[in-house]
């Protein structure tokens, strides 16, 4: 593995630039991803009305996770990973000299304090080097999983069924531990070199908003639910003023085909399913509710009708 050629000291920033983004963006999709798997026992009822979308959602940050560590850990001699970019920052040292600091940061009050302690010590380089490299155990594990099961599907394994065939990712102690490498590469030589280092992406905790709004909007839709509900069983219990007798088979004397009926109001009679009706007699008799269609009369009518009935 060889240091990049730099022409220029925006070549370098360019540089320094693109793989601190590339830390960056790994670590945004591992908090997201964490702080999504850490809201699942809070919100998950309403996690689970859209379980597909959650399950590829986890799994899409867990790909984008594993896909940056695989860029900053490669091995390839034409990539900008971080072992080739340890090896461009040493040699390289005069992008880091007072003088060029001073250069970049003139203007700034505080130049004097920035300075200090800034050398960068070889064995400090090396041993940088050496943890993002193949001398490394973990690294290692990352590349064997990257050439076995992200970046290609090792077929042999698959047709085996070798053990973990189907693993797919890193542990979380070691992701985290790789990922913790990467941003104190960067961010190391991101204050050594312009005195700043990335914070972390604004809105990172969106997600908490969106779930908490997706609770509220269930939690609404729930309850026009259940009015509804409640109103259907409201309209199923109340007993119609009026009705249209659509059977009088064995009561021909008592109630006539297609004439409109008053009903006395008879909540037991209606639970049973039945209705009080006054028929031809004048009194009020239970007939089977199913003889019977309810409806609405104008209000003239209904007046008269009701005269007459009592």
């Amino acid at each position: 593995m060889d240091a990049i050629r730099v022409k220029s000291d925006e070549d370098f920033e360019r540089l320094r630039d693109r793989i601190d983004l590339e830390v960056s963006r790994a670590g945004d999709h591992w908090n997201l991803l964490k702080g999504l798997e850490e809201s699942r026992a809070e919100y998950y009822l309403e996690m689970n009305e859209s379980n597909t979308f959650w399950h590829l959602t986890l799994i899409a940050h867990r790909d984008a996770v594993l896909s940056h560590l695989c860029r900053l850990y490669d091995k390839d001699n034409g990539a900008l990973s971080l072992g080739r970019f340890l090896l461009t920052v040493k040699a390289n040292r005069t992008f880091f000299s007072d003088a060029a600091f001073r250069e970049r940061l003139k203007g700034n009050p505080h130049i004097d304090k920035l300075v200090k302690n800034s050398a960068i010590e070889d064995s400090d380089l090396d041993a940088e080097f050496a943890s993002v490299s193949g001398s490394d155990p973990l690294v290692i594990k990352l590349w064997d999983l990257r050439n076995k099961v992200i970046s290609h599907t090792d077929a042999e394994r698959v047709r085996t069924n070798a053990p973990n065939a189907s693993h797919r990712w890193l542990p979380t102690q070691d992701t985290e531990e790789l990922l913790s490498r990467g941003a104190d590469i960067t961010g190391k030589y991101s204050l050594l070199y312009r005195a700043s280092r990335y914070s972390g992406i604004a809105g990172e905790d969106d997600y908490k908003s969106m779930l908490r709004l997706l609770r509220r909007a269930l939690a609404s839709h729930r309850a026009e639910i259940e009015q509804e509900i409640e109103q259907a069983q409201r309209a199923a219990t109340v007993t119609p003023r009026f009705v249209v007798c659509i059977d009088n088979s064995d009561y021909e004397s008592s109630l006539e085909l297609h004439k409109i009926y008053p009903v006395v109001p008879d909540p037991d009679a209606a639970q049973d399913g039945d209705l009080r009706i006054v028929d031809e007699s004048g009194e009020d008799y239970l007939y089977s509710a199913a003889r019977f269609v309810a409806i609405d009369v104008p209000m003239a009518l209904e007046r008269t009708m009701l005269k007459k009935a009592s």
